[in-house]
């Protein structure tokens, strides 16, 4: 700014001394950022960006096409004495057209999700990846859920229905839970070989002798009982007085695990078991409302609805932005269980 010294320390002066000034000018540029670079406008063009090197990358053999001319403004006259006038060589051309292939390539596999498997669990880590859209709002939901009961966690805790217990870990971490057991009905789905249920169950008597724990959790259990009632007096039995039982339960989900996938319970209905159960001061809470569940259903619908291949990961990858900022919108408002309320599924804790 050799050029322009003197206007530019008085500029600067000027915005230094006149607060009037100051307030306009970041007011103007609060509004051009809304007006230019909102999550809309920003999600229209991606959208139209992602679509266009989808549709490219269909249509063409190879990931990359260099035009042979590019047409470049004028340039400034104060910027010819920066500019090189040598040709790059073929080596550089080769090497930048490398460069360029591989970072494109790389775009493409993190659009479409491809990610190393051990960089998350997808309980407690959880990607937000093309491939994981049908999954992912339900499983930070629960894990958000999870987190706001764990200082009511503590002692001997019982995970009921615990299946590969993918929560075991972060619950002994970052609560005060002394002794993790996890206890599983003996029909239960296998999900990892390697991972065993403490305990086992017959689905009429837990192994267990009277208040025995300190806490219970059943995360995503309920709705596989087929009397959710004889369940619910089994873990009162079991549990210690004053002790607190944390639950999940679906409500917009598809079918799954079936023939033993039984109900979708409303808060009323899961109330009133509990109740009849033996439970006190019952609080129970939606994970999301209604512009949650639509990202819910759209995120089922392009993963587990009959797609083509190609067709699931094109409409995975433009969905993608979408269901973002439905999740974003979600968290502005207070879900209350009133007439025509939408409800992504349910959360909640009550006493023994």
């Amino acid at each position: 700014v050799k050029d322009r010294w003197d206007s530019v320390i008085e500029t600067i002066s000027l915005l230094v001394t006149d607060d009037q000034l100051r307030k306009k000018i970041s007011k103007n540029a609060r509004q051009h950022i809304i007006e230019k670079f909102s999550i809309e406008s920003s999600l229209v063009e991606w959208i139209k960006l992602i679509g266009n090197l989808t549709q490219d990358a269909v249509s063409r053999t190879s990931l990359f096409t260099f035009p042979a001319d590019i047409e470049l403004p004028p340039m400034n006259d104060l910027l010819k004495e920066h500019v090189i006038e040598s040709e790059p060589s073929i080596i550089q051309r080769m090497r930048l057209k490398l460069r360029l292939r591989a970072r494109l390539k790389s775009i493409i596999l993190i659009l479409q999700g491809v990610l190393p498997k051990n960089d998350f669990d997808n309980f407690v880590s959880i990607p937000f990846s093309p491939n994981n859209l049908d999954r992912y709002f339900a499983r930070k939901s629960i894990l958000a859920a999870l987190e706001l009961s764990l200082t009511r966690l503590d002692g001997r805790l019982l995970d009921a229905g615990c299946g590969k217990m993918p929560y075991k870990n972060h619950i002994l971490k970052k609560s005060s839970v002394q002794d993790y057991v996890g206890l599983d009905i003996e029909t239960a789905l296998i999900y990892d070989e390697t991972i065993k249920p403490d305990y086992t169950w017959d689905g009429k008597t837990m192994p267990f002798i009277n208040e025995s724990f300190d806490s219970c959790i059943a995360i995503e259990v309920l709705e596989h009982c087929p009397e959710p009632e004889v369940f619910l007096k089994e873990v009162n039995r079991v549990l210690k007085p004053g002790s607190t039982f944390f639950f999940t339960v679906p409500f917009l989900w598809n079918l799954h695990e079936v023939p033993h996938d039984e109900y979708r319970y409303t808060p009323f209905s899961l109330k009133r078991h509990l109740m009849n159960s033996g439970f006190t001061n019952i609080e129970i809470k939606a994970t999301g409302g209604w512009h949650a569940a639509l990202a819910q259903m759209l995120g089922l619908w392009v993963r587990r609805s009959p797609l083509l291949g190609w067709k699931r990961k094109l409409l995975s990858i433009l969905l993608k932005p979408i269901i973002f900022m439905l999740i974003n919108k979600d968290k502005n408002f207070i879900v209350d269980f009133s007439e025509s309320q939408m409800i992504t599924s349910l959360y909640g804790m009550a006493k023994k």
